[in-house]
């Protein structure tokens, strides 16, 4: 089915970039506007500038952030800052990090992947797309011809036969070891050996990928016609597959008040309320946290507006056929971003432009800040989907809501980059 292929890989020349800290990024989709100028003061060389440019009120046909990040990409090669591999290779990618006070580790395979249109069932999606950010992925790739952070997809290996080779390769002495600012170990090998390499492309032939994140990279990929897609790929059965929750922000609620709100909450969930004034807010906040990290197999959420915390648990799911007029099977059903954004976000709260009203943000507390500022009027939490959640809707050809899932820890941008060939 999946159809590999090895790639001669851009990467950063260490010789003359001594610090690889100052010119990586995260994907760009992760990255707020604060945040690239951080990347921009950086390094004149970092890649931000290839992945996510700056607009000016100057820009025309002839001179605009793509065209500014395909010479910027060119200045670098022929500057031998960004210098290309002579041979194919595939990379293997360690990422070593600690979440919730536990060691994780995860290996990726970076390599070309045949750029198969969904309806193939080759490559399957999970989350829906923007038209915006698509359009910009799309202008950027035909005018840069580059990519410079891969797609992030998994796939099931129950017998952990491609698993195995990564690790007899991850015992070698690493092309490249640092640590980032957010002490993220990064360990990147080339795999050349041409058995390993033909065995990880046979063994790959039966397998399905499940895109985990870069969706509009993907598509991106097809629109062009383009006939590889650069991807990370990553066993559903490695310890260090993590997806955290995003959670939201809302804003744009008509008539929000706090009788009418949980008037409408107890006709569909079970609601605990949490009051609080400045003294306890932290107690009863940190209260609701550990409900949620309790209930992970529940349908319950996390509910901040105005001076209560709020606890809520679906009170019954076939309530939700009254609510979800689509049609959508009961792996679909069963994914709490679904539920939330059904009854929650659309019913009760009447907000039907999420693009505009909504914000997914990965830190709870980042959440209630925004609620605290007045920017939104209400934060939302819940817990992430399992790996299993995410296939099985998937398989049945469906979507969850955007930013359903968040994969931690992103793969860096610019560590190893695609140029189309």
């Amino acid at each position: 089915m999946a159809e590999l292929k090895p790639f001669r890989g851009l990467m950063y020349d260490t010789e003359k970039i001594k610090d690889l800290k100052a010119v990586l990024a995260p994907p760009y989709d992760v990255i707020s506007n604060e945040e690239r100028e951080v990347y921009y003061c950086n390094s004149e060389w970092n890649i931000i500038r290839l992945i996510l440019g700056k607009e000016s009120p100057k820009d025309n046909e002839r001179n605009n952030k793509y065209t500014r990040a395909r010479d910027f990409l060119n200045r670098a090669i022929q500057n031998r800052v960004i210098i290309g591999d002579e041979k194919p290779a595939f990379y293997l990618y360690e990422q070593e990090y600690y979440l919730n006070g536990s060691r994780k580790r995860r290996l990726g395979l970076l390599t070309l992947v045949k750029a198969e249109k969904y309806e193939k069932g080759i490559v399957l999606p999970h989350e829906k797309t923007l038209k915006k950010p698509k359009e910009d992925q799309i202008k950027l790739t035909k005018i840069a011809k580059t990519f410079g952070n891969p797609i992030f997809g998994i796939y099931v290996d129950s017998r952990n036969t491609i698993t195995s080779i990564l690790e007899v390769e991850s015992k070698k002495t690493p092309l490249l070891d640092f640590e980032d600012a957010n002490e993220i170990k990064h360990r990147l090998w080339r795999i050349t050996d041409s058995g390993r390499v033909e065995k990880i492309v046979r063994e790959m032939k039966d397998k399905r990928i499940y895109i985990a994140d870069g969706h509009h990279r993907y598509e991106t990929t097809l629109e062009c016609k383009l006939d590889y897609a650069f991807m990370m790929l990553v066993s559903t059965e490695d310890s260090g597959l993590k997806i955290l929750a995003a959670h939201r922000a809302v804003r744009g609620v008509k008539n929000l008040n706090i009788d009418r709100l949980e008037k409408e909450l107890l006709k569909y969930f079970d609601v605990e309320i949490f009051h609080f004034d400045r003294e306890n807010e932290v107690e009863q906040k940190n209260k609701l946290f550990r409900r949620l990290d309790e209930n992970r197999k529940k349908h319950s959420f996390g509910m901040f507006f105005d001076s209560r915390y709020y606890w809520l648990t679906l009170k019954d799911v076939s309530l939700l056929e009254k609510l979800i007029t689509e049609k959508m099977s009961n792996a679909r059903r069963e994914i709490d971003a679904v539920i939330l954004h059904s009854v929650i976000i659309e019913k009760i709260l009447g907000v039907t432009d999420v693009n505009e009203n909504v914000a997914f943000i990965k830190d709870r507390n980042e959440v209630v800040k925004l609620v605290h500022s007045g920017e939104y009027q209400l934060a939302l939490f819940l817990n992430p989907p399992t790996v299993n959640e995410l296939i099985n809707v998937a398989n049945n050809n469906e979507r969850m809501p955007q930013k359903s899932t968040y994969f931690y820890p992103k793969p860096l941008s610019g560590l190893v980059m695609y140029k189309v060939e």
